[in-house]
């Protein structure tokens, strides 16, 4: 349950609550982005962007 939906279920809610529920929605969001890097960053690359990269001297793969 995210911030939002937590005051939209409890709208007196506690000022200390809804600031835990947010920070926890930005960690679990940075969390979440630094997860799909670390997989973008282990997919290999297609044959022909190796080559490329091969080509015009780049490090990469």
């Amino acid at each position: 349950m995210n911030a939002r939906d937590h005051l939209a279920r409890f709208p007196h809610a506690r000022t200390s609550t809804v600031v835990y529920l947010q920070k926890k929605d930005e960690m679990t969001e940075l969390l979440r982005q630094g997860i799909l890097q670390e997989q973008l960053r282990r997919t290999p690359l297609p044959w022909w962007r190796r080559v490329l990269s091969a080509i015009r001297g780049g490090g990469g793969a």
